[in-house]
């Protein structure tokens, strides 16, 4: 997994204890007693033939690890997460700081490559690049399709190079040349946030990009934009996930506390539940209503890289809104679970370690969240464009109480672009709920 695109921070920092295993023992002999112990399905991973096991490495031990995670309702390993990292490295993620060109692609058919994501402070970002533009030539090649070779280039161009030149097709159909150079910069936790005046009242809009980043910016953004939504009355709320792949727990239920509604003060938002030996660490958060943003109806944008805190965030909701709530795109990741650090040598693992509920003891969504509407990522479209796939579904539902036709392929597992696109996410995006301190 190579982090370069979203990154976690370390202020508050993230909840790595401290090595407890004596040095001579070795780091493979470490690790598995932290999973044998924390692992959140313990009595599977103690039954195994783990203790017999070489590995090469940590983040081969984490991936063997996973096959112990059997669910019998979903009839197979559930667990596609635990993993390692060298501690230098999750530093350097853990700084909150991005290093890269800050525009991020998928394809939209087998040769239409489409800026998915421009981070709003990066070389892609100041240099005025847009979601929704076609990438039609890199440093000169127009050899762009989801071929072998040619995805070798684009990431290779994209995500290991230390400039690149785009040729991009704008929206109005002119075409203009972009030279990016690397650099580091601080990631916005909303990409944008809109108030649309329809004839039903004000909408908000608001894409939430990450639970990830900086305490000190995503309390102040949080403020912000959701200040201004309860000061301007919006009662229909649209929440853009669909990138969203996780982050802190602790940014995932400060948002949660803007989004509840009022009657909801005091109530159980969430519960985290670990496994039997360490049932003492069980915990439940209960709603802080913040803010005076109180909504009639929300509308949740996801597809199928929504994952993690994002599913948490939505799932806490689900309660306090009902049939007053609509989720509308793509299935999403079905990861109800998390994890916290814990020191082995010169790394950090993460074995998934506790379980979310909502108020409702509801959190096996290993298939993904419910669908109200499944409709298809408008990849071709900026932010806030009203004529965008998902956002004009949600805007119809708004006005009229009917979604837009459904267009496009609708399997979360069709096609080969469907599969491309996971691998350039997981390439360059962190999937996970992770537990910090205060």
């Amino acid at each position: 997994m190579v982090f370069t695109m979203i990154l976690i921070v370390s202020v508050p920092s993230c909840h790595c204890r401290k090595e407890v295993i004596p040095s001579e023992i070795s780091l493979n002999d470490s690790a598995i007693a932290i999973v044998k112990d924390l692992y959140l399905w313990e009595e599977q991973i103690n039954k195994s033939d783990i203790n017999k096991k070489e590995f090469s490495n940590l983040s081969d031990l984490m991936k063997y690890v996973r096959n112990y995670s059997f669910e019998p309702v979903f009839n197979r390993a559930v667990d596609k997460w635990s993993f390692a990292v060298d501690k230098k490295e999750w530093d350097k993620i853990s700084s909150g700081i991005a290093g890269d060109f800050g525009a991020f692609v998928f394809f939209r058919t087998s040769n239409d490559l489409r800026i998915r994501s421009v981070e709003a402070n990066s070389p892609a970002g100041k240099a005025g690049l847009q979601r929704g533009w076609q990438i039609i030539k890199i440093n000169n090649s127009s050899d762009i399709n989801t071929s072998d070779n040619s995805i070798d280039f684009i990431l290779k161009a994209l995500y290991e190079a230390a400039t690149v030149t785009l040729t991009c097709k704008k929206e109005d159909g002119t075409v203009q040349d972009y030279t990016l150079q690397v650099a580091e910069y601080h990631e916005k936790p909303i990409l944008m946030d809109s108030i649309y005046n329809e004839a039903s009242g004000k909408v908000g809009y608001v894409v939430v990009s990450t639970f990830l980043g900086t305490p000190a910016e995503t309390f102040s953004e949080y403020e912000r934009v959701f200040s201004k939504f309860g000061n301007e009355g919006i009662k229909n709320l649209i929440v853009d996930l669909r990138y969203n792949s996780g982050g802190y727990i602790y940014f995932q239920q400060l948002l949660t506390n803007y989004l509840m509604p009022a009657n909801a003060q005091g109530k159980v938002m969430m519960k985290q539940v670990y496994n039997q030996k360490n049932s003492s660490n069980n915990t439940t958060a209960y709603v802080k209503k913040i803010g005076n943003l109180n909504i009639d109806k929300i509308y949740f944008l996801v597809t199928n890289f929504t994952a993690s805190a994002s599913e948490l965030l939505i799932n806490a909701l689900t309660p306090y809104y009902n049939g007053k709530f609509n989720i509308i795109g793509g299935k999403t990741e079905g990861k109800p679970v998390g994890y916290s650090g814990y020191s082995v040598g010169d790394y950090y693992i993460f074995p998934v370690s506790f379980k979310n509920v909502n108020a409702n003891n509801e959190g096996d969504y290993y298939d993904g969240l419910t669908l109200s509407y499944t409709r298809t990522d408008g990849i071709d479209k900026n932010w806030g464009d009203r004529n965008e796939n998902l956002l004009g579904n949600a805007l119809s539902l708004i006005n009229t109480n009917a979604p837009l036709a459904i267009s496009g392929t609708l399997d979360r597992n069709a096609g080969v672009n469907h599969k491309i696109n996971k691998a350039i996410f997981n390439k360059t995006q962190f999937t996970g709920a992770v537990q910090m301190r205060k």
